[in-house]
């Protein structure tokens, strides 16, 4: 989809025609995680992506962590 507002629609069908009730809790999970735009039922293209990319920065940083603590205990 290259919507930049999607609806509980939207997410019904971009999630495979899942159910309403379904679609709507995606939505509040969704907006624990970003909510550019506030209202009620609706989310940005841009709230999808942070949700989707959400464990992204936590790993590269737990990665990042772990190698500068393996070399610090190497030297």
């Amino acid at each position: 989809m290259t919507k930049e507002v999607y609806s509980v629609k939207d997410i019904q069908e971009l999630l495979g025609g899942v159910s309403y009730n379904f679609a709507c809790r995606k939505i509040r999970e969704i907006k624990t995680v970003s909510d550019r735009l506030e209202i009620r039922g609706h989310i940005h293209r841009l709230d999808w992506e942070a949700y989707l990319n959400r464990f992204k920065k936590d790993s590269a940083e737990a990665l990042s962590n772990r190698v500068v603590e393996q070399e610090t205990n190497s030297i």
